[in-house]
C-alpha cells in the first residue's frame, strides 16, 4: 500500500508537457495485470494503442487541485487501487489519442476539496465497471498541464512525508515562428499564426483570439497512411494548448489536409479545422511554400498562418529540401496577359491581311492611248 501511495503522489505532483500531463498511473484492466513497465522510460506509442484497445470503455481523469492524494485523502481511490491492476508511467508524454483507438473514452476534470475528487473518482469507475464489465475499464489519473509540479529523483526516493517544492516548473518556451524537429519536420512562418476559437464557455459567446507567439516542444506521430505534427503553444494569458497538423500520405506526395485543436481548459477540448482551398502537397522530401495566407478553418473557428514553408519528412541533416509554390507556373495573370496578347495578335493580323488585299489599277490613261471608258449601270 505504501508504494501505490508513492506512485499517485508522483503521478499527480509530475511535470507535465502535454494537456494529459504525465507521470501517469493506468488501473482496471486485466491487460494490465502482467505487463512489465520501466520505471525510466516508460512504455511505447504500439503498446498504448493496444492497452487502449482492448478496453470497453476508457475513463480519463485530470487532477486539477494541488492536493496530494495520500490514504487519509483518497481512501476510497486507494482501495480501488488495491483491488486491481494498474501500471506506473514516468514519462512526461502520452502522444497517442485514446479517443482515437476508442471512441468509448470520457475526461473528467476533478475539482474541489480532495474528498469530493476522491468520491467522484472511485463512484465512475465503479459506475463505469458495473456497465462494461470488471476488468473491461481503463482509468487514468493524469495531472493538468496548468497544475503540474516537478519532482526531482532524490525528492522521489524521500518518504511521502517529505516537503515538495510548491513552484510549478515550466516546460522552455521560445520565442521565433520556427518550429523544427530534427530529421522529422519543419515549418516555418513570417508571423505568429492567428487563432480564432468560439467561445462557448462564455454567456455573450464571443470568439477567443490566440496570437501564438512562443511555442515549446515538438513531437511527430509518424505512420504509414499519415504523419501528425504536434506543436505545443502557450497564449498570452499563460495557458496553453496544443495544435496538430495532418499530413496525408498517398502517390508518393504528401497533403496537409487539416489541423486539430486540443485545449482542455475549453468545452469541447478538441476542435478539428479543415483546410480552406487546395489542399499544400508536394512530392516525399520536398518542401512547400506559399506567400499567400495559410487558412484552416471551421464554422465557427479558424486558424491563419501567414508566409508558409512547411515539410513533415525531413532529409537527414537538411533543412527545407527544394519547394514547390502555391503559386504555379501558369497563374492568372500570366493568363491574361497572354489572352490580351492574343487579342492584339489577332487584330493586327486581321490589319495586315486588309492591307495586303488592297490591289491598285492594272490600266492607266495616256495621251497616246485610247481614253478608258467605263460603263455604269443603274
Amino acid at each position: 500500500m505504501g508504494l501505490a501511495i508513492k506512485v499517485i503522489f508522483l503521478c499527480v505532483i509530475g511535470a507535465t508537457q502535454a494537456s494529459l500531463g504525465g507521470p501517469y498511473i493506468l488501473w482496471g484492466l486485466d491487460k494490465l495485470r502482467d505487463m512489465e513497465v520501466s520505471a525510466i522510460r516508460g512504455v511505447d506509442d504500439k503498446t498504448l494503442k493496444d492497452i487502449y484497445g482492448g478496453a470497453n470503455y476508457v475513463i480519463i481523469f485530470l487532477q486539477n487541485s494541488t492536493a496530494r492524494p495520500t490514504q487519509d485523502l483518497y481512501p476510497r481511490f486507494m482501495e480501488v487501487i488495491a483491488n486491481t491492476s494498474w501500471i506506473y508511467l514516468a514519462q512526461n508524454w502520452i502522444f497517442s489519442d485514446s479517443m482515437e483507438y476508442n471512441p468509448n473514452t470520457e475526461v473528467n476534470h476533478l475539482v474541489g476539496p480532495p474528498s469530493q475528487c476522491d468520491s467522484e473518482l472511485a463512484t465512475l469507475f465503479r459506475n463505469a465497471e458495473q456497465t462494461y464489465g470488471e476488468g473491461k475499464v481503463l482509468g487514468i489519473l493524469a495531472s493538468n498541464v496548468e497544475d503540474s509540479h516537478e519532482i526531482r529523483k532524490r525528492e522521489a526516493a524521500e518518504p511521502i512525508t517529505s516537503t515538495v517544492s510548491p513552484n510549478p516548473t515550466e516546460e522552455p518556451m521560445e520565442e521565433g515562428f520556427v518550429y523544427y524537429l530534427k530529421d522529422k519536420a519543419l515549418m516555418y512562418t513570417t508571423s505568429a499564426p492567428i487563432l480564432t476559437l468560439s467561445d462557448n464557455n462564455t454567456n455573450d459567446g464571443e470568439p477567443t483570439v490566440y496570437n501564438l507567439k512562443s511555442h515549446g516542444a515538438l513531437m511527430v506521430d509518424d505512420r504509414v497512411e499519415y504523419i501528425r505534427l504536434m506543436i505545443q503553444f502557450k497564449t498570452e494569458e499563460g495557458s496553453k494548448l496544443f495544435l496538430r497538423f495532418k499530413f496525408m500520405v498517398g502517390s508518393g506526395y504528401w497533403y496537409l489536409t487539416e489541423v486539430e485543436v486540443e485545449d482542455y481548459n475549453r468545452t469541447p477540448p478538441r476542435t478539428t479545422l479543415p483546410i480552406r482551398g487546395e489542399p499544400p502537397s508536394a512530392p516525399m522530401k520536398f518542401s512547400w511554400r506559399c506567400s499567400q495566407d495559410l487558412v484552416f478553418r471551421s464554422n465557427t473557428s479558424s486558424l491563419v498562418m501567414a508566409n508558409v514553408q512547411i515539410q513533415p519528412y525531413l532529409i537527414e541533416g537538411k533543412g527545407f529540401s527544394d519547394a514547390y509554390d502555391c503559386v504555379g507556373f501558369m497563374t492568372a495573370p500570366i493568363w491574361s496577359g497572354l489572352f490580351v496578347s492574343f487579342m492584339v495578335l489577332f487584330a493586327m493580323a486581321i490589319a495586315i491581311n486588309c492591307i495586303l488585299e488592297i490591289k491598285p489599277p492594272n490600266r492607266f490613261e495616256s495621251n497616246r492611248n485610247k481614253q478608258l471608258t467605263f460603263t455604269i449601270q443603274e
